[in-house]
């Protein structure tokens, strides 16, 4: 079975337990051999999920941090100090919170501050 068509089966999976089905009824429906294959098809298309997911946040982060030096790095090099910049980056590179909490200021966790 090609690639594209086992992704789209585990989804199938995926849709049938979020909405109540039993492995038994997904193997059946789906056409995997036992119920336990179901069960592992849901699972790795779960894991897949899961793993694009801390990609996509890995990503975000970085552009975050390089959105950051590329606005702050010019000032830092030409001696200012902009404290309200340099407090937002250390918010940035300390955050270990999930995406849209709000810091201790009430900013978004992810929000950068226009450079002066």
């Amino acid at each position: 079975m090609n690639r594209s068509r086992v992704e789209y089966r585990e989804a199938d999976a995926v849709e049938m337990a979020v909405q109540g089905a039993t492995y038994e009824a997904i193997a059946e429906a789906l056409q995997y051999r036992t119920r336990s294959g179901a069960w592992r098809a849901v699972r790795r298309a779960l894991r897949k999920r899961t793993a694009r997911a801390a990609d996509a946040y890995g990503d975000s982060a970085m552009t975050d941090l390089e959105l950051l030096q590329q606005r702050a790095w010019p000032a830092a090099m030409a001696g200012e100090s902009d404290v309200k910049t340099a407090s937002a980056g250390a918010r940035l590179v300390s955050d270990a919170r999930r995406p849209g909490q709000t810091s201790t200021s009430g900013e978004s966790a992810h929000r950068m501050p226009a450079c002066r």
